[in-house]
């Protein structure tokens, strides 16, 4: 990472302190309220392998953590540093007794120790037969309301049959309002 003046005419400072196999690559990169930056890094060497990382203003490392407990195949898609300070972490992580990807919702305190985690599969989202075990379920995005609630967007797929496979995939939106324990209150 670079910081460079706002006019591009001057270099601030520079960090190369994450990673460690020289194919890692950042997923997502927000500035947090203290003008630091929240990052989260994905090992390409793996593809399983993701570390989120709080840098402070000039670029020195504050704290640093796997998202999950069994980190397999977790997909980190968004961020979201909230209004307390602690640290909401959305995406997908695989379900080793289906083998599908389930939405995945985390949340953090301000030193990364695990608050809460929340799972969805396709049982929980009304209009989807379980006797279609193929769905995969994906948390895109992440924000929070004026009460502290938190509203996560994501998408659920499914791969057609061998017949249709050229049609590629069915798709279709997925919205989930949680409190601030983590609690569903809402999906649709």
């Amino acid at each position: 990472m670079v910081k460079i003046s706002n006019d591009l005419t001057d270099y601030i400072w520079s960090t190369s302190t994450f990673g460690n196999t020289g194919k890692d690559g950042i997923k997502v990169f927000d500035e947090t309220s203290d003008g630091g930056f929240i990052v989260v890094i994905r090992n390409k060497e793996d593809d399983a392998s993701y570390n989120i990382t709080k840098y402070d203003s000039n670029g020195n490392m504050q704290s640093s953590s796997t998202p999950t407990a069994n980190n397999t195949h977790a997909r980190i898609y968004d961020v979201l540093e909230t209004s307390s300070g602690d640290y909401v972490v959305v995406g997908a992580i695989r379900n080793t007794s289906t083998n599908r990807h389930d939405l995945f919702v985390q949340k953090m305190s301000s030193g990364f120790s695990i608050l809460w985690t929340k799972t969805f599969h396709e049982d929980d989202f009304s209009g989807i037969s379980v006797s279609t075990p193929s769905w995969h379920a994906v948390a895109k995005s992440v924000t929070e309301t004026s009460e502290g609630s938190f509203i996560v967007v994501g998408s659920l797929s499914r791969q057609l049959s061998v017949d249709d496979f050229f049609n590629g995939r069915h798709e279709g939106s997925v919205l989930i309002k949680l409190d601030s324990d983590g609690e569903a209150s809402r999906i649709w």
